[in-house]
Order: C-alpha cells, then structure tokens, then sequence
C-alpha cells in the first residue's frame, strides 16, 4: 500500500499500478459469493477509499466520487460490476 501512498510518484503512475494489480482483485469476489447489488456496495466504498486516499481528497474537500475517479483517470467500478452480474444471472 505504500506504493499508492508514495506522493512523490505522479498519481497517473500510481493509479495504473492500481488498476492492474489491486482493482481486479475486487470484482473477483464474484468467483467466491453470488454478486448481489448488496455485495456491491462494499466493494465500491472500498474502491472509493483507496482512490481518495491516492488522490489525498479528504471527506471535508466536498468533492465528489466523480471528481476523484476523474483525476485518476478510471472507470466506475460499479458499472463493471454490474455487466458483470448480469452476464451471469441474466
């Protein structure tokens, strides 16, 4: 986690090192439980938390999931997850 955490590693840097290694570790719950729209709101805020915490946004910033997935340059975990699950239940 230090890696992530290293600010004097450009964020670009740091967030494609996230992407490969640690965000598909996410969605590979879904091999362990049934993804259910209820499993996927914890894998989400746990996403969320780790791309504040690169990004150093606190909860008193007021600035939004949106606006901190923007500077890192990533795709909504949520809408993945989603394709996902229906692919499998239908």
């Amino acid at each position: 986690m230090s890696l992530l955490v290293n600010h004097s590693i450009p964020l670009d840097e740091r967030t494609k090192v996230y992407c490969a290694c640690l965000r598909p570790v996410l969605p590979d719950a879904e091999e362990t439980w049934a993804l259910t729209e209820r499993l996927e709101g914890p894998l989400a805020s746990c996403d969320h938390r780790i791309l504040r915490y690169m990004s150093r946004v606190r909860w008193l910033d007021k600035i939004t999931y949106q606006e901190v997935r923007i500077r890192c340059g990533v795709e909504n975990l949520e809408h993945r997850l989603r394709k996902t699950r229906l692919r499998w239940f239908g």
